[in-house]
């Protein structure tokens, strides 16, 4: 098949999806027309943004192959305002999903988000999801929440059905440079543990300082490299690790690229603390840079992992956390084994890219024969 030429639409364009749609638009052998809104008020990109981008989807559709487009669209609307939609063939790649996404402290869930999920499959030819995690969570968590909608509300059912084509996609990552550079990793007498996750209550931070402070009062000798993706206002954790671990840390706070893919060339044990999780490409970048992971046994984190390393790198408990943790400090100098990198390594572009592609060829000769019969 000919290049085809993609249509993508992401009313998010910030973190991980920014990231993943420039890696696939600069990967995939096909072309891409993308628009895209900045990565702020995403409540109101998520309810407006089918009615935001019609006059534009609607100017471009003609000259199109395919739709692709990521689930902050309000796709149900876009389709509605835009009868010559109906032929076009739609891919929603779901980053996250509003029924098992974690809600903060003293807030209720909004069912309208949740319902809005349901619709965008319902208006989708293909759903993908980023892991296995995210598709089972949303099934499951949506059932459950629609069975306690009043008996109106229960008419929604219809959108449970799932009759919506839909698969596992794992995304793409920039990481066999990461691989590369970690066979010249610099060698340290100190351990460095790594943390390199997005600062919100979610990832629980408040974990992270528990388990520190336990192996500070054990006089077990480590560095620490917190870093990632945070606002102006952060949870005030933050600012206890920061002065009572001022002797530990080597890096904190966000990083440029360059000095973020060198700081995991420094790091020995990738830690996460997180309740909510539904790929973890920071993880994977950690891994891939020849970290050794302990992770949370739950999510998403263990389909990143090779079989047979499990039980060396989940844990179920904070206690399991501490005993695992100090375990490995203590054993340090480790070499890391070479399953766990070679697992992640799956998910670089140069794998993925092209099971990408053929999901896009396949879905649009689908859609011709069909229209052709």
């Amino acid at each position: 098949m000919s290049n085809l030429r993609i249509l993508a639409v992401e009313p998010f364009f910030g973190g991980s999806h920014k990231v993943f749609l420039e890696g696939l638009t600069d990967h995939s052998s096909h072309e891409f027309v993308a628009l895209t809104e900045s990565a702020h008020h995403w409540k109101w990109r998520f309810v407006s943004s089918g009615f935001h981008f019609a006059a534009k989807v609607k100017e471009l559709a003609s000259d199109v192959d395919l739709l692709f487009c990521s689930n902050v669209l309000d796709l149900f609307s876009l389709v509605a305002l835009l009868p010559e939609l109906k032929d076009l063939p739609k891919i929603t790649y779901f980053h996250e999903n509003q029924a098992s996404y974690p809600v903060q402290p003293g807030k209720k869930r909004d069912m309208h988000y949740v319902i809005q999920d349901l619709k965008t499959i319902y208006a989708s030819d293909l759903v993908l999801f980023n892991s296995q995690w995210n598709q089972s969570s949303l099934w499951q968590s949506s059932k459950e929440l629609v069975s306690k909608l009043p008996d109106q509300g229960k008419s929604i059912a219809a959108l449970l059905e799932g009759k919506t084509a839909q698969r596992v996609l794992p995304l793409g990552i920039e990481l066999a440079r990461l691989a590369q550079a970690n066979q010249s990793k610099p060698s340290h007498k100190v351990p460095v543990i790594l943390w390199n996750h997005r600062w919100e209550f979610d990832k629980n931070p408040e974990l992270l300082y528990r388990v520190l402070k336990k192996m500070q009062s054990k006089k077990i000798a480590f560095k620490l490299i917190v870093c990632g993706e945070h606002r102006r206002y952060f949870p005030p954790v933050f600012d206890r690790i920061k002065d009572e671990f001022a002797s530990e840390l080597c890096s904190w706070g966000m990083l440029e690229r360059d000095k973020y893919e060198a700081a995991l060339q420094k790091a020995d044990i990738c830690l996460s603390t997180s309740d909510h999780e539904f790929f973890g490409i920071s993880v994977c970048e950690a891994i891939a840079s020849g970290c050794f992971p302990l992770l949370p046994a739950k999510l998403s984190y263990p389909e990143l992992l090779p079989g047979n390393m499990l039980e060396q790198c989940l844990y179920a408990s904070e206690d399991e956390l501490v005993q695992k943790l100090e375990a490995k400090l203590l054993e340090f100098p480790f070499a890391v084994d070479q399953g766990l990198q070679k697992k992640v390594l799956k998910f670089d572009w140069r794998v993925q890219a092209p099971v990408y592609d053929k999901i896009f060829e396949d879905l649009v000769r689908k859609n011709t024969l069909e229209k052709e019969a």
